[in-house]
């Protein structure tokens, strides 16, 4: 199965869930048309209800039928995993806002869920080699990373998203998505160094940084608590999210 089927796969379902019936959340709405002054508001409020409830009604209507195409290595198959990923990505930026840290447990629950997925969903015969790759995914894209989280530059649990990343979405998908969310990286950082007048105090380090690192071949940490604070903390569990949205988003509208 090609991870690259996603795309095709995600915009056929959202053209048949705009072309699906209304349902009844109009009379709903009009229940409160005196307390809304926006009738904008209210008909753009209808609109993306309406649309998750078609999207509701039809996965509950097709599920069976989903779970049976998964088994035969359909678009399905990317579909329920990159949601169990979208899940795995939001809990991790959230921790990640919160207490710069991502927890270990939440981690290894998403790899549990995955491999899961990936032997469940797998076609018939192909569960245990399937689960094998899944594996393989996450030992390589954790040692590809691994040496910028030795020298500090990346936190641990950051690692761990991306081989995620891998693991559910395969070596080529994955590639790309953490290609958006270093971009969206990029871009947050350039705009805290400006809001924090310290755009040039920061790329001064990282090139004598750099210069030091391939002179003196010593690991020191690039980030230190202590010394750089808060102020140059990006979270890269947000930006590994908007990476994924920005994948599914971009495949749906192109």
């Amino acid at each position: 199965m090609e991870s690259a089927s996603i795309l095709p796969f995600y915009q056929e379902m959202v053209n048949s869930y705009v072309r699906g019936p209304g349902g009844k959340l109009k009379k709903v709405l009009d229940i409160f048309p005196d307390k809304v002054h926006n009738k904008v508001t209210v008909s753009t409020i209808h609109k993306c209800l309406s649309i998750l409830l078609r999207l509701y009604r039809s996965f509950r209507a097709e599920f069976p039928v989903m779970l049976r195409r998964g088994r035969q290595g359909g678009g399905v198959f990317i579909f329920l995993k990159t949601g169990l990923l979208a899940v795995v990505l939001l809990g991790g930026a959230l921790y990640d806002i919160r207490e710069q840290r991502i927890p270990n447990w939440w981690c290894a629950c998403g790899c549990v869920l995955g491999l899961w997925l990936t032997w469940r969903l797998a076609p018939a015969g192909q569960g245990a080699g399937q689960a094998v790759l899944y594996i393989i995914r996450l030992l390589a894209v954790t040692a590809i990373w691994f040496p910028l989280f030795r020298l500090r530059m990346i936190g641990a649990g950051d690692v761990k998203l991306m081989a995620l990343m891998a693991g559910y979405l395969g070596f080529a998908v994955s590639a790309g998505v953490i290609l958006y969310g270093f971009f969206i990286g990029a871009i947050l950082a350039f705009l805290k160094m400006l809001v924090y007048r310290n755009l040039y105090q920061r790329l001064n380090y990282f090139f004598a940084y750099i210069r030091r690192l391939f002179q003196t071949r010593e690991a020191v940490p690039y980030y230190q608590a202590s010394r750089d604070g808060k102020e140059a903390v990006i979270p890269l569990g947000l930006c590994l999210l908007g990476g994924c949205v920005w994948y599914v988003v971009r495949g749906i509208l192109c």
